[in-house]
């Protein structure tokens, strides 16, 4: 990136640190989603899991053998509900998750965010503040450069006029001293 200057350059920090809010409120309305992903599945989970349709009721056997119930060797039902222990323990740690998003990850970037809006803000106005200062900076700066090549052909002017005046003096003292004796006697009798 090639390097930037003036006024530009403050409108390049300016846009990084607006662009900044708008990511971290990116990532805040992303973990808001994933955590009610995550509460949803915990609770749809529990819901399922809690249902009588996956619910092992002991009399299956005494319909499927209509006689008493014998004990369940061979049965599913063990593994259904070990099954459904740990579902519903995985259920408990998506319920989990999204409170730790919700505490741990959005918390804190709420509570930075009304602070970085006030940054954003106050850097706006130093933006501004600096834009101007640079702008009266370039009127005073070209009023001096004017005001410099204006006294500098006013230094080259008195130069000639004092160069004539120089040569136009030499000329005078050589005509003076062509002037006869007695002219040059006379004026220092009158002295």
């Amino acid at each position: 990136m090639e390097k930037l200057k003036g006024i530009d350059s403050l409108g390049v920090v300016c846009k990084r640190f607006s662009d900044g809010c708008e990511v971290i409120q990116c990532i805040l309305d992303f973990y808001k989603e994933m955590a009610e992903v995550e509460k949803s599945y915990g609770s749809r989970m529990s819901k399922l899991l809690q249902s009588s349709n996956y619910t092992f009721h002991s009399n299956i056997l005494y319909q499927w053998l209509g006689s008493e119930p014998f004990e369940e060797i061979g049965t599913l039902k063990h593994s259904w509900q070990k099954l459904g222990a740990e579902l519903l323990k995985l259920a408990k740690l998506h319920d989990d998750k999204a409170e730790t998003f919700s505490d741990k990850v959005r918390q804190p970037l709420i509570e930075i965010l009304p602070e970085l809006e006030e940054e954003r803000k106050n850097l706006r106005q130093r933006k501004m503040d600096l834009e101007n200062e640079i702008r009266s900076s370039e009127r005073r700066f070209q009023k001096a450069r004017r005001n410099y090549f204006r006294l500098g052909d006013s230094l080259a002017q008195l130069k000639k006029d004092s160069e004539k005046l120089n040569e136009h003096t030499s000329n005078t003292e050589v005509g003076i001293m062509k002037l006869p004796r007695s002219v040059l006697q006379l004026d220092k009798k009158i002295s």
